[in-house]
């Protein structure tokens, strides 16, 4: 069966890359199968509530209405599948962007082996296409960092996949009181071997 993923803030649909909108607009999909990843079973015939990107509520048969209320829009996902977004702890996706030729190949600095200062942020490009292929995959949210060739490769950045710029796409807030950045990328083994 087809499947929509979704995270908070909210991707309607994985072709969409525009952040969403903090209007407080109402939407309410209905008729899905819903996966919540905090119950054994899933939501049968279930529906959602979407209220300015962000999930507000999720149920079973949602009651039948006439007319839905003005200003709020409902999508019959006809027995669609619905999961959460699925998050990539490490990726690449932005800094090596396909097609995989030098000119896009921004993901690791091989000048030496400790590189602290270099800032996925600053590589990242917004239009590569690894980015529809990981929302087709239900990837919607990543820890996108650079290479492994260095023992510290630099800075990571989490990103939603949706906007146009890295602006749009970086996660920012508070979480327990601390501002949410990045962190480090490091690597051992045999990539970085190279600077023994």
């Amino acid at each position: 069966p087809a499947v929509i993923a979704l995270s908070l803030p909210l991707v309607p649909l994985a072709q969409s890359r525009d952040a969403p909108k903090a209007d407080g607009k109402l939407t309410v999909f209905t008729n899905a199968t819903i996966y919540t990843a905090t119950a054994d079973k899933p939501i049968e015939n279930g529906y959602m509530i979407v209220k300015g990107g962000k999930i507000i509520d999720i149920g079973q048969q949602l009651p039948r209405l006439d007319a839905p209320p003005e200003g709020v829009d409902t999508i019959d996902l006809k027995g669609l599948t619905v999961i959460p977004g699925l998050v990539d702890t490490h990726s690449h996706v932005g800094v090596w962007s396909r097609p995989g030729v030098s000119a896009n190949s921004d993901g690791s600095e091989s000048s030496g082996p400790v590189q602290p200062g270099v800032r996925a942020i600053d590589s990242f490009n917004p239009d590569d296409p690894g980015i529809r292929m990981a929302l087709a995959g239900g990837v919607t949210t990543a820890n996108v960092m650079p290479g492994s060739g260095n023992v510290i490769g630099g800075q990571t950045v989490y990103v939603k996949y949706r906007g146009r710029s890295i602006e749009e796409m970086r996660i920012t807030g508070l979480l327990n009181g601390k501002e949410i950045v990045g962190g480090p990328k490091m690597a051992n083994g045999e990539n970085p071997k190279g600077y023994g």
